[in-house]
């Protein structure tokens, strides 16, 4: 979830140039807005750029984070993808809007997108943190922690101020916002560590499980004894690696496979919704309305139409409860 440009070695930061509206409005990757090297100001502390993109399943982008800074990208818009770090799988599903992902200094990710994305990504530097104590007198510790959260309610607040002020904030302004993401990705990190967050492996199994199993009905329990844990643990262990409760993950894979099915034929809607493992098809459009902020049949001609227009869930856009 990092940019071209700096997988492309975007290299050395110095004094931030201006982040101009192209850049706040998603430019294109190979002109996302830089920072360079050597300033120390709270205004070089935090650089922000935007990515979007249409799905190539068939392409891996090649990403390597710069050595002093920390990337933390937020997902704009609902997606589907594939993230590892050499052979070990990082995420891959489905990932709503408001996800946050951090990524540690020089770490090597490869992405391949399987649906349209669009992320903000705000370029942290590695002395923030320490500068932020030295101001404050207090010891919040020098680094983030790397992690995928898709459910937090206070990224998915900052999600809605950044889509609905993109194309009018200053630099500054996103800034700020960085610097209070920053913040509280320091508290959050803290709490995560009073619970044992889901292995990769063992969220691997579960996203296997679901994909091969998308048609069927697919309880708690039962992944939880994919997983090889009790109902309790599972659950607990995969908010604490994820931010989500594994149901409201469960709906938003049966959303991007009746997505990709909608996309890519002309199957009929209530085929569709069995297809993806909803009970019937007033199920699918209603968890589909939730979601997605838009009907099946509406997004689907908005597809077709050449519309790619992906509408911001509502806040009550996960359901809850048995699938």
């Amino acid at each position: 979830m990092l940019t071209e440009t700096y997988s492309a070695r975007l290299g050395d930061y110095s004094a931030p140039e201006p982040i101009s509206p192209a850049a706040r409005l998603g430019m294109p990757s190979h002109r996302m807005g830089q920072v360079r090297s050597g300033s120390h100001s709270l205004s070089s502390d935090i650089a922000v750029t935007r990515w979007i993109g249409d799905a190539d399943a068939s392409r891996i982008r090649a990403v390597t984070v710069p050595a002093d800074r920390y990337i933390v990208s937020i997902a704009m818009k609902g997606t589907c993808l594939v993230l590892a770090r050499g052979t070990t799988t990082v995420f891959n599903g489905a990932m709503p809007a408001g996800t946050l992902h951090v990524s540690a200094p020089s770490r090597e990710f490869n992405v391949r997108f399987l649906a349209p994305f669009d992320f903000m990504h705000f370029h942290v530097s590695t002395d923030f943190l320490e500068k932020r104590d030295a101001m404050s007198g207090s010891h919040s510790g020098n680094e983030l922690r790397e992690m995928v959260l898709l459910r937090d309610s206070f990224v998915g607040q900052l999600r809605k101020v950044l889509q609905k002020n993109s194309g009018t904030a200053d630099s500054e302004y996103m800034r700020c916002i960085g610097r209070a993401l920053v913040m509280h990705i320091v508290r959050t990190g803290r709490s995560r560590t009073k619970t044992n967050a889901l292995p990769t492996w063992r969220m691997k199994l579960i996203v296997d499980h679901i994909q091969l199993n998308i048609e069927e009905s697919i309880t708690l329990v039962s992944l939880a004894q994919v997983a090889g844990l009790s109902r309790m643990q599972f659950a607990a262990q995969f908010r604490a690696a994820t931010g989500s409760g594994p149901l409201e993950y469960l709906l938003h894979m049966r959303i991007e496979h009746a997505k990709q099915a909608m996309t890519s034929s002309a199957m009929p809607l209530a085929e569709v919704a069995l297809a993806a493992g909803f009970r019937s098809q007033a199920h699918f459009s209603t968890v589909f309305k939730r979601i997605v902020n838009e009907t099946p049949a509406r997004w689907r001609e908005f597809q077709r139409s050449g519309d790619r227009a992906n509408p911001a869930p509502n806040k009550n856009s996960l359901a809850r409860g048995a699938l």
